[in-house]
């Protein structure tokens, strides 16, 4: 397994993120991951953009709080221009600029260990394009069951 990851994102998905990052690296990613690669006392943008240079693949967690961040917007603007193959992980549904309409996408609102296994094969196969969900919810079967089986009992 190859795979030198830098990933953007949001604060407000942290909790997720560092069960990301513990995932991929039990599998031997490198990720590049700003509280843990940052070193104190040296210019932060400075490492953040040679972190998204040095990385082979640059991972957007996807959300409406990433969407309208400025940070998260300055990295992605820089893979882009380093012309870095980008994949979407899709936290929340939202409405995506249309600079990162296009590139190849996972909707992790699901099953985080089937998305997970889909993201370490995709990672080993070749680009993979479409037009990622940016609204809509989605949900497991058991709390779609859930709630079928709570209307039909109001109903009754």
């Amino acid at each position: 397994m190859t795979h030198s990851l830098f990933i953007s994102y949001s604060r407000r998905e942290a909790p997720f993120v560092d069960v990301l990052l513990d995932a991929l690296e039990d599998k031997g990613v490198q990720v590049w991951l700003d509280y843990r690669s940052l070193t104190p006392g040296k210019p932060w943008l400075e490492q953040i953009l040679a972190g998204i240079e040095s990385a082979e693949v640059f991972l957007l967690i996807v959300s409406k709080a990433s969407m309208a961040s400025k940070n998260v917007e300055l990295e992605y603007q820089h893979a882009l221009k380093q012309q870095k193959r980008i994949v979407l992980l899709i936290f929340e549904a939202t409405p995506l600029p249309s600079a990162l309409q296009g590139y190849e996408w996972l909707d992790f609102r699901g099953s985080f260990n089937n998305k997970l296994r889909e993201l370490l094969i995709r990672l080993e196969q070749p680009i993979k394009q479409g037009v990622p969900p940016q609204r809509g919810f989605k949900t497991s079967k058991t709390v779609w069951m859930t709630f079928i089986l709570s209307l039909f009992a109001v109903a009754i």
